[in-house]
């Protein structure tokens, strides 16, 4: 084999730095287009907290003090955390945080499952799915002719193959 072919190629040093500084320079116009700078917050003000891989913001604390220009310690449910400015959102004074709506479990309650009737002549071999069975537990009459209706408050709506269909969290009043 020939000597050369297994010495090294030495890089480019000049070139290369050329080209990470060019790198950076548009990732850092491209990212400052749609940046901006966030208010800061200031002891007790009630903050929701997301870090970069959940999906909504979830759980509350209060701004206890700031560490660094960027940094707050957070008083929670589960202690006291450090987060960064970008993980906490401003809750306004009247705003109800997600944790504090109660699941109806109304629906849950009131339903009673029971078998599909057989109508096959081979129907021992198939599993048949049970379906929901509507109980009143009042005898109230304008309640069960609420239920089912999307406009009601309390109870949730309930499909006509049988899914109580309840609304996320964000759509509580």
């Amino acid at each position: 084999m020939i000597p050369k072919l297994l010495s090294p190629n030495g890089v480019n040093h000049k070139q290369l730095k050329y080209k990470d500084e060019r790198a950076k320079v548009s990732q850092k116009r491209y990212f400052d287009q749609h940046s901006h700078p966030q208010p800061n917050l200031h002891s007790g003000d009630p903050v929701l907290i997301k870090l970069d891989g959940e999906k909504g913001w979830k759980q509350p604390g209060v701004i206890m003090n700031e560490c660094a220009p960027r940094s707050y310690n957070v008083q929670t449910t589960g202690g006291q955390v450090r987060r960064n400015r970008r993980h906490l959102r401003f809750c306004p004074s009247g705003y109800q945080h997600p944790h504090e709506f109660m699941p109806d479990n109304t629906a849950t309650e009131q339903l009673e499952f029971l078998p599909v009737p057989e109508t096959s002549q081979n129907s021992e071999s198939k599993v048949q799915p049970a379906q929901p069975l509507q109980v009143p537990t009042d005898s109230n009459p304008s309640s069960s002719t609420m239920r089912g209706v999307p406009g009601s408050p309390s109870l949730p709506y309930v499909t006509r193959s049988g899914r109580a269909v309840t609304k996320p969290s964000r759509y509580h009043e």
